[in-house]
């Protein structure tokens, strides 16, 4: 998590409305449940990077959907770079009437991320307790925050404006010396620019009449705007260089961390199979906990420390790995990423776009992250393929992007074997292989079934495929196993006549399939119902393939085999085969899916859609079993 340069060369959250947005981003209710007649921020930004905000904000309280929330209002600061001060805060009640907030209503405290299990933070938060508050009345404040440059000499901010607030008037200005040279850029937003004694000055506003729902957004804010972004970097090959004078020092070889690699390694000179062992055993026995105590927020601890505890945020867990590689003469370069669901950088650099560091390995042309805890070396989590990466280098081009996820690189096979007895008693078998991004899916699948007991979760399964007199488990690997690929067995039967197998059609019985065979997983957000179809939404490459078996009654046949099929449409192709052998019946079947993007158009998403509906019909193709004669 790379959180302090996000709180402090870079301010992208609204502060106290990130409440509200969070909330009116799902489905906003009507009437809307506030009102935000003003905020204006104005930003001074000084030669050495340093700055000056001062805020002014005014929220009308419409229905008491969240006027707790709002009766309290929360700013957060990191004191390691920042000083906050509320100058103003009162009550403004609906009939004019204003109740000022008393010095003792204004709480300085820890952040209550602190009390999370997998967070350590110095984040401060100063709590504004508004008196008298009822609806219909405006909460009122204004703030100063005074900023220092984590990277001296330099400023980066980005702002995106939130659609899913009712918004009357938002005013942002950004002011500096003329002789500071800004890179600036508007997305779906106008900015002036005016220069006057020797300053210059940049200013956007803001308004919504109708909020929009966030959340049918497949893709980040942040990539569609709108968006105000500034910077005193030039390009992003400056922007990595400056990092990397702060955190390349840390990927060090002491002692510790040689012998420890040489451990990890010994019995083998292969460098890739060192460079894979060093991955696991980090992946391993790293445990992943954000720490952002004062520049823990932006720079690595050491190495060392972070081995011996055992514990650490993305970039220990990432300069630890390249110290080990180090240590072994293999190459590699710290990279910074967005982890979720933005896929682009702004036209100015900034670091805003970047939330997440893993490191690659040139020597082998690999990727790594070693906090998925569930990947493989050499495949990375789904949402870090086809995003926008910073090396973080002292030379060369620093701005790449990870590659797009092959179908061969994602890939299920599913081996089904079912018996139906002579009183149509049923039992069946399903053996599911992973590689690559699927791996790491049944993995995740793995942690659930551990935690939770195979026989309930294939309870859940049952009852979802219909069949809910049957009982079932799995059969899972060691726990700490990454390897390329996976595999792990369900079983279930039932207890009785489960269908009548004479005369009626009937589709086969199904498998515990963990991963549905349709090619959802695919489909990403594209096939699930709550995502705008309008809009540019992730999508993944990767294959599924079935072989199924399924052992009929000594006295029974399959009157008639279903067609085989093989079907194109687009990306997708669809294929399925029928046989008998002796009293056996046979299907094979494949679906794989071949995208040349990370986002698929939205204009696509209605036949990508309808092309995952005809490979659900074929899957349900019904057959009849026949006496023999």
């Amino acid at each position: 998590m790379i959180a302090a340069l996000r709180k402090t060369i870079l301010v992208v959250a609204w502060g106290a409305l990130a409440t509200a947005t969070a909330v009116l981003a799902d489905d906003t209710p009507s009437p809307a449940p506030l009102r935000i007649h003003e905020l204006t921020r104005q930003i001074e930004i000084h030669p050495d990077g340093s700055s000056v905000t001062a805020t002014h904000t005014e929220i009308q309280i419409l229905t008491d959907a969240l006027l707790l929330q709002m009766a309290q209002q929360t700013l957060k600061y990191d004191p390691a770079f920042q000083k906050l001060t509320v100058t103003e805060a009162y009550t403004l009640k609906a009939d004019g009437t204003k109740i000022a907030v008393l010095p003792d209503a204004i709480l300085d405290r820890q952040s209550q991320e602190s009390g999370a299990a997998l967070i350590v933070t110095d984040t401060r938060e100063k709590v504004i307790v508004f008196p008298q508050v009822e609806v219909g009345d405006t909460v009122v404040f204004s703030t100063t925050v005074e900023t220092a440059s984590p990277l001296p000499g330099y400023f980066a901010y980005d702002t995106v404006f939130p659609r899913a607030l009712l918004i009357d008037d938002t005013r942002l200005t950004v002011t500096a010396p003329s002789s500071l040279a800004l890179a600036v850029s508007a997305m779906g937003i106008s900015d002036k620019k005016s220069t006057h004694g020797g300053t210059t000055t940049y200013s956007v506003a803001f308004s919504v009449d109708k909020p929009v729902s966030d959340l049918t957004e497949p893709v980040s804010n942040f990539d569609r705007g709108p968006k105000f972004s500034v910077s005193t970097f030039k390009t992003y090959d400056q922007l990595a260089q400056a990092y990397a004078g702060l955190v390349q020092a840390k990927v060090a070889v002491t002692p510790a961390i040689a012998a420890q690699a040489n451990t990890i390694t010994a019995g083998t000179a292969d460098p890739r199979e060192q460079a894979r062992r060093i991955y696991d055993w980090v992946s391993m026995h790293v445990r992943y906990v954000a720490i952002e105590l004062g520049v823990g927020g932006f720079v690595p601890h050491d190495p060392e420390s972070v081995m011996s505890r055992g514990y650490g945020d993305c970039k220990d867990h990432a300069a630890l790995f390249a110290s080990l590689l180090k240590a072994k003469g293999i190459d590699s370069q710290l990279v910074l990423i967005n982890a979720v669901n933005a896929y682009t950088v702004s036209d100015v650099p900034t670091f805003s776009a970047f939330n997440h560091m893993i490191v690659w390995l040139p020597q082998f042309g690999v990727y790594a992250d070693t906090t998925s805890g569930i990947s493989s070396f050499g495949s990375l989590p789904q949402s870090e393929y086809g995003k926008p990466v910073l090396h973080v280098v002292t030379t060369g081009a620093a701005l790449h992007r990870t590659p797009l996820a092959s179908a061969d690189d994602a890939t299920i096979h599913y081996t089904t074997v079912a018996k139906l007895a002579d009183d149509d008693r049923l039992a069946v078998s399903t053996t599911a292989t992973g590689t690559g991004r699927l791996a790491a899916a049944l993995r995740v699948y793995a942690k659930l079934i551990r935690a939770n007991g195979g026989p309930k979760l294939a309870g859940s399964f049952l009852k979802q495929i219909g069949a809910n007199q049957a009982t079932g488990d799995f059969v899972l690997p060691p726990a700490a196993d990454l390897a390329d690929v996976y595999s792990l067995t369900s079983h279930y039967e039932t207890p009785s006549k489960d269908i009548s197998s004479t005369g009626m059609p009937f589709r086969p019985p199904l498998g515990l399939d963990l991963i549905s065979p349709v090619g959802e997983i695919f489909l990403g957000p594209i096939a699930s119902a709550k995502f705008n179809k309008t809009s540019d939404a992730p999508c993944y490459s990767g294959r599924l393939v079935e072989d199924y078996s399924l052992q009929l009654p000594a006295d029974k046949h399959v009157e008639k085999l279903p067609d085989d099929i093989d079907r194109h449409a687009g990306p997708f192709r669809y294929t399925s085969h029928w046989s008998t052998d002796g009293g056996t019946l046979n299907i094979h079947r494949e679906f794989s899916a071949t995208f040349d993007k990370a986002l698929c158009p939205g204009a696509t998403h209605g036949d990508l859609n309808d092309a995952l509906g005809a490979v659900r019909e074929a899957l349900n193709t019904r057959i009849v079993l026949a006496e023999n004669p």
